[in-house]
């Protein structure tokens, strides 16, 4: 489970780096503003979509300035479905690779750590 719990976190990384260069390259400036509201306990999360979309909301004014560059909200939930999709189907394959090639006998390098005690 290591081995599967690697790959997938290498994967993220790479996916995180991936969309913040595409988000970085689109020329929309505009701020995705997602109601998370869930039993009385207000929640709102702000993506921006590059760099000058954020440079374009003043922190005295914030909520008014996002309301005035905001975007479809529904683009956003349709990319989180879409990783959310990728990621589940890299997990099938990467832990049927592993299972395929598992060896018991085989196991990772690990750092030993030693631990000194001295008196005072």
């Amino acid at each position: 489970m290591e081995a599967l719990r690697d790959r997938y976190y290498a994967y993220m990384g790479a996916r995180y780096e991936a969309l913040l260069d595409q988000f970085n390259e689109s020329s929309a400036t505009c701020v995705y503003m997602l109601d998370r509201t869930n039993n009385n306990k207000p929640q709102m999360d702000f993506v921006f979509t590059n760099a000058a979309a954020l440079d374009a909301v003043r922190f005295r004014y914030f909520v008014s300035d996002c309301r005035r560059i905001a975007c479809n909200p529904a683009e956003v939930d349709h990319l989180i479905e879409q990783e959310i999709h990728l990621a589940l189907d890299l997990l099938a394959s990467t832990y049927k690779d592993i299972m395929d090639n598992f060896d018991p006998t085989v196991v990772k390098l690990r750092r030993k750590r030693k631990t000194i005690l001295a008196n005072e």
